[in-house]
């Protein structure tokens, strides 16, 4: 069974779940034409790219479990050059310090309109 495919795969789901939040940003501002903040519109009332939004977070819950122990594997198995380990590493880091960047962004306060 070859890891390094699913390892593959699973460093691109924090892109996937940025690429959902911001998909829901932008149905917000579309659909009511302003930034959305905090209870202002509530993020429920944007079904189909909420409900979307949240498969995305629980499968990248899953993908912190997940992703070190197939770094590991794919490591102990050699199945990667340590470029390409290192390339898709960084993707996944990448992806989730740029997804907690827009959380943390006090202007915006989109971390407080998600949780709301």
């Amino acid at each position: 069974m070859k890891y390094s495919i699913y390892y593959k795969i699973f460093s691109y789901i924090p892109l996937i779940n940025l690429l959902a939040l911001l998909l829901l940003i932008a149905h917000s501002y579309f659909l009511y034409r302003k930034i959305p903040s905090y209870s202002n519109p509530d993020p429920k009332t944007l079904f189909i790219t909420y409900s979307i939004f949240q498969i995305s977070e629980t499968i990248l819950f899953f993908s912190f479990l997940i992703f070190p122990s197939l770094v590991l594997v794919v490591i102990f198995r050699k199945e990667l050059t340590r470029r390409l380990l290192f390339k898709h590493i960084i993707i996944y880091g990448f992806s989730i310090v740029l997804m907690l960047i827009i959380y943390r962004i006090e202007i915006l306060d989109l971390g407080a309109w998600i949780i709301d």
